[in-house]
């Protein structure tokens, strides 16, 4: 790696097959090869509002000390706030690019200088990594109850895409007097299973199979498109 300076504000990443200098503070790209030498990357620096407003920040937490020990015995953890973020980006919709807007940069940035946004493939990646956790956890979960299990199906369609998905479902009485739903899976399916109203032996027994309910599967029902 070049021994520029300016490389303390910024990391090499391969995207896509190019050399990309990605900056430290707002995530944004640019031409990381050393052929095009680093005056446009020590352009964006004195341009970039994410770093001025962290430098600012800084600037305040020096002037006022009583400040920065307010965290007191909290241990920052990086990698826990990503997988936070994860959560709350999946719960609230929110669109994956909103990770690399330069509002909500500063917006992280002036709550935790020690906390750094993640890129969207970055972000893609904690999202199923969450999801293979929760979908431990629900295993697990399920691995417990001694009831049997009702399936539901359902198609969905995206308008958008045109593309034809199933939702697959299971309902049981918790703790023998509750009745609860838990959804296990959405897959992509084929159009000609949608107008055909059927789904697959195989597709349907692959699932029970990953989840372990197959031996107390009691009843499987496919409903209409949502």
């Amino acid at each position: 790696m070049s021994g520029s300076k300016v490389w303390n504000d910024f990391n090499k990443e391969l995207i896509d097959g190019e050399i990309k200098a990605v900056c430290k503070y707002c995530n944004r790209k640019f031409v990381g090869s050393s052929k095009k030498g680093t005056s446009h990357l020590k352009n964006h620096l004195q341009r970039c509002k994410v770093k001025k407003n962290v430098e600012t920040h800084e600037k305040e937490m020096s002037i006022c000390p009583e400040t920065a020990s307010i965290e007191g015995d909290f241990l920052f953890d990086n990698e826990r706030s990503r997988l936070d973020l994860a959560k709350m980006i999946t719960r609230l919709k929110c669109p994956l690019d909103v990770v690399e807007h330069e509002s909500f940069q500063t917006f992280v940035k002036n709550l935790q200088l020690r906390f750094t946004p993640p890129s969207q493939d970055t972000l893609k990646a904690d999202i199923l990594r969450v999801y293979e956790e929760e979908k431990l956890k629900l295993q697990e979960y399920l691995g417990t109850l001694s009831c049997n299990f009702s399936l539901i199906m359902q198609f969905w369609t995206c308008h958008r895409t045109k593309n034809v998905y199933c939702c697959f479902a299971v309902q049981f009485l918790k703790d023998g007097l509750t009745l609860t739903k838990k959804i296990l899976a959405l897959r992509k399916v084929d159009r000609s299973e949608y107008h055909q109203g059927t789904l697959s032996f195989e597709r349907v027994k692959s699932l029970l199979e990953e989840w372990n309910i197959d031996k107390k599967l009691c009843s499987i029902t496919l409903r209409s498109s949502a």
